[in-house]
C-alpha cells in the first residue's frame, strides 16, 4: 500500500487506524499519499497523528510527501498531538486538511457532523523542522486544544481562518519575516 486514496475511508464511522499515530506501528516506508477527504469525518479515529515512520540517522522522517485537502475533516476523536512530516516535498498544507466539520464551507456543503464538534487534536504545532512553506484556508480551524504553534522561517503564507476559534493558543505568536500573505482571521 502507498497512498490512501481520495475519499477511501470517508465516513467510516467505525474505522480506526493505530498506524496513523505512531505509537506501536506505523505507516509502511513506501507510503507516499492520503487523498483528498481520505479520512474525512471518521469520528472514531483517536490518538496522535505522527507522519514519521522511517528511522533514518537516528531521526525519524517521512515517506508521505502529500496530504490532501479535507483529508482528516471532521475526525473529532482525533485527540492527540500532530507531528507533520519531515519530507522535503511535503510543503503545503492544504485547505481543510485538519478543521472542524464547523469550517465555514462544510456547514454548507458537508453533512459530515451537524453539531460542528472541535477537533481536539492538542499540543504544539511545531513547523520548525518540516518543509512547510504555505498553510492554506481553515487548515486548523476549530482544534481547540492546540496550545501553541511555532513557525518556520519558511513559511510565507498563512491563508484565511487557518487557526480560526483555536481557542486554546496561549501566548503571543511570532510572525517571521519571511510570512508575506496573512489571510483574514488567519
Amino acid at each position: 500500500v502507498t497512498q490512501a486514496n481520495v475519499q477511501s475511508f470517508a465516513r467510516c464511522s467505525s474505522l480506526t487506524c493505530q498506524q496513523l499515530n505512531g505509537e506501536t506501528t506505523y505507516l509502511p516506508e513506501n507510503f507516499r499519499k492520503i487523498g483528498f477527504g481520505a479520512f474525512e469525518g471518521c469520528t472514531a479515529l483517536s490518538g496522535a497523528l505522527n507522519f514519521n515512520n522511517i528511522f533514518v540517522n537516528r531521526t525519524n522522517v517521512s515517506s508521505i510527501q502529500f496530504i490532501g485537502s479535507s483529508a482528516f475533516f471532521g475526525c473529532s476523536g482525533l485527540n492527540g498531538g500532530v507531528t507533520l512530516p519531515i519530507n522535503t516535498s511535503y510543503r503545503n498544507i492544504l485547505p481543510y486538511t485538519f478543521a472542524s466539520s464547523a469550517a465555514p464551507f462544510a456547514r454548507k456543503q458537508v453533512p459530515v457532523d451537524q453539531t460542528g464538534l472541535p477537533m481536539q487534536l492538542k499540543g504544539m504545532l511545531d513547523f520548525s523542522n518540516v518543509s512547510v512553506e504555505r498553510i492554506y484556508e481553515s487548515a486548523f480551524y476549530k482544534c481547540t486544544a492546540l496550545t501553541g504553534i511555532t513557525l518556520s522561517t519558511i513559511v510565507y503564507e498563512i491563508g484565511n481562518n487557518a487557526f480560526k476559534l483555536c481557542s486554546g493558543l496561549l501566548g503571543l505568536l511570532a510572525l517571521p519575516a519571511f510570512v508575506k500573505i496573512l489571510g483574514d482571521s488567519a
